[in-house]
């Protein structure tokens, strides 16, 4: 049976060691994508790749996928300034559906209590939580 290697055992995985480099390198020009994002954009989109004349990147929802494509011609000015990107033509936004979740478990998580109150009491605390931050979502997509 083999175990699973530590760290510092992957540098004599060639596939391994080139999928480290590549993350690594991709999170780096994640900053650079993130730095030359329009404010209202900030917090709604994520770099996922870079593939030759594409850039993907992962949006909250559709409304925010919409935005991208409307600024992405000023985007992708800003962004050939830097090597990485400069063959970029193309942004293709998806809609990444887990994002949202993990944001609403960020909420949800801290509201429960054991023991103060019933679960059905929770349950109604966490469901106009819900619809207050979803509430709060449209407001903001529609500014």
């Amino acid at each position: 049976m083999s175990r699973v290697k530590k760290a510092g055992e992957w540098s004599g995985d060639l596939q391994l060691d080139g999928l480290l480099q590549r993350a690594r390198w991709l999170r780096s020009q994640s900053r650079r994508f993130d730095a030359a994002l329009p404010p209202e954009l900030s917090g709604h989109c994520q770099l996922a790749n870079v593939r030759g004349e594409l850039l993907v990147v992962l949006v909250d929802s559709p409304v925010w996928a919409t935005r991208l494509r409307l600024l992405g011609p000023s985007l992708l000015f800003a962004l050939k300034q830097h090597d990485a990107f400069s063959r970029c033509s193309r942004i293709e936004a998806k809609v990444d559906h887990v994002r949202p979740i993990l944001s609403t478990l960020a909420v949800i998580k801290p509201a429960l209590r054991p023991g103060s109150l019933s679960a059905s009491a929770q349950i109604s605390e966490l469901k106009s939580m819900l619809l207050e931050r979803k509430k709060e979502r449209e407001a903001e997509s529609e500014g």
